[in-house]
């Protein structure tokens, strides 16, 4: 890896709490935090973290004595959380576990929750179409032919994909994410091949509310084309999040997970998130098209921003970087100054949800809302912001972006955690491709303490395989440690109750598990207790 300080330049007014500049790996200028001279000596000297700003471990100092601002990315509530999500998490558990209990770091953590958001919006919406048809007496032979529409129009939209994706790309990087998604769309058209052999089966009865039922991917498809902007009622779409808002809490409960300090969401946010974007357009560095605004990514690098900092060969977003960024309802043609520029807030249109403001009705881009719900209790710096390796672009480089440009400065985040993916027969865990366990199911078979182990036998940072292997593996480990140790899972922040275990046994565990995190051991005692209830002093 390349590593090279910055000789020779002053730091900039804005990072006054910052020491030399980095460049690093290709990734554009990093600046070591110096905590203020009014704080206290580092409570864990050598302490190094990997950081996605800098491709590297780097030595970890809060700019605040003990106290670490750590933010991270929510789920979007729109389907039951899966084992992928619990990876996630757990992880986040595991990592503020190491700084709250035994390097004694002050965290305070916010996570936020995305309660309105395009995927939100569309099930919410296609649930609700498809239970109205339901109910609404269709006879028979009406229902046959409105599903075996929808069937035949949804096979048509897939082989149309299907021959798109099989079309080699000259250049390196679209091509490897053409292979890539291609893997993907085979499994959703094997996915449908089996949805449509269950749904022949059904079309063969009499019973036309099993027939809808059968049939609910497609047919809502259709129903939302024909129907969809008749949906109108903001209780629709808030029903659906808090349903499954209320299970994530449970789930995190039920793997052992800490509550964060704060849980914020996006809806109790909409005018401080209107005020942001004022803020953004107010600078020309962003712009209203058409009743959304966006981010003026050419103006914002011209006034010395660099953009994207966690992705930097992603300069150039591909057509899939794009639509992702964009989300499922995308801009309109002409809409944008340029490709790469992204949506702050979006026009509102027929069967969404929308709020007021100087652009006319319209709801919150994807992106903002973690910039204005962070900047909101962390100010114009975080120590720490996580989230899934998914999110890294173009998620959190265009928060990073749309953040640094509101508050003017040159580094928000100075320690950015990237969670590994779970992957699934070689497919990463999601709900697009149906290849999911939900935590709930996996809950069902194992314990709590199972799949935290399994978790940590796996570098936290990088991909691993979900298989039963996997967690019988993690249940013959947890066989070979006490029940009452570091392994037992409790929620409870600052629990001091605390199980000992042989001499030299509870160490040699803790050491193993650490090392397979890739941690290194600096000035303890004892290495961390990963999934343990108590502190280290209390033994």
């Amino acid at each position: 890896m390349s590593s090279k300080m910055i000789p020779g330049r002053e730091r900039p007014k804005d990072v006054c709490q910052f020491g030399v500049p980095f460049d690093k790996n290709g990734h554009p200028t990093w600046f070591q935090p110096v905590p203020s001279t009014a704080t206290a000596a580092p409570v864990a000297p050598g302490l190094r973290v990997n950081n996605s700003l800098t491709g590297e471990k780097e030595e970890f100092v809060p700019l605040e004595g003990n106290k670490v601002k750590w933010y991270t990315c929510g789920p979007t509530v729109y389907d039951a959380c899966h084992m992928g999500h619990a990876r996630a998490y757990l992880t986040m558990d595991i990592l503020r576990r190491i700084m709250e209990d035994y390097f004694n770091f002050e965290v305070f953590l916010q996570v936020n929750v995305t309660d309105v958001d395009d995927k939100i919006i569309q099930r919410a919406r296609r649930n609700k179409l498809v239970d109205d048809y339901a109910g609404a007496g269709h006879a028979l032979a009406a229902v046959k032919a409105k599903v075996g529409d929808a069937v035949g129009a949804f096979a048509a939209k897939q082989a149309k994909k299907l021959a798109k994706l099989e079309i080699p790309l000259t250049a390196r990087r679209e091509e490897d994410e053409r292979v890539e998604l291609l893997e993907q769309h085979k499994q959703k058209m094997a996915n449908f091949a089996e949805a449509k052999a269950k749904i022949d089966a059904a079309l063969a009865t009499s019973d036309g509310e099993a027939i809808v039922r059968a049939a609910s991917e497609p047919l809502a498809e259709a129903l939302d084309a024909e129907l969809g902007e008749s949906v109108t009622d903001h209780e629709i779409f808030n029903a659906h999040s808090r349903r499954f808002e209320a299970e994530f809490m449970e789930d995190m409960t039920a793997l052992g997970i800490r509550p964060p300090d704060s849980l914020t969401r996006v809806t109790e946010y909409v005018p401080q998130i209107v005020t942001f974007v004022e803020q953004l357009v107010a600078k020309g560095l962003a712009y209203a098209s058409n009743g959304s605004v966006y981010m003026d990514i050419s103006k914002m690098r011209a006034c010395g921003h660099a953009y994207p900092k966690l992705e930097p060969s992603k300069g150039k977003a591909t057509e899939a970087e794009m639509a992702e960024s964009e989300g499922t309802f995308t801009a309109e043609a002409g809409e944008k100054r340029n490709a790469t520029d992204f949506a702050v807030w979006k026009k509102s249109k027929g069967g969404e949800p929308s709020w007021p403001s100087p652009w006319g009705g319209g709801r919150p881009g994807w992106h903002i809302e973690c910039s204005v719900m962070a900047t909101d209790l962390m100010g114009d710096n975080m120590d720490v912001h996580a989230g899934g390796y998914d999110l890294k672009f173009p998620h959190h480089d265009n928060e990073i972006a749309q953040s640094e440009a509101y508050h003017g400065c040159k580094q928000w985040v100075n320690y950015f955690f990237h969670f590994g993916h779970l992957h699934i027969k070689g497919l990463k865990m999601s709900k697009s491709l149906k290849n999911f366990i939900t935590i709930r199911q996996a809950l069902a078979g194992h314990t709590a303490r199972q799949i935290r182990l399994m978790f940590l036998l796996a570098p936290w940072d990088k991909p691993m395989n979900y298989s039963d292997q996997t967690i019988d593996e993690a249940k013959v480990d947890a066989t070979l440690l006490p029940r009452a140790s570091l392994l037992t899972c409790h929620p409870v922040h600052g629990s001091h109750h605390h199980h000992l275990l042989p001499e030299g046994a509870r160490e040699d565990a803790a050491q193993l598990l650490w090392a397979r995190q890739g941690g290194d051991a600096p000035r303890v005692a004892r290495p961390p207790d990963l999934v343990g209830r108590g502190r280290a002093r209390d033994e």
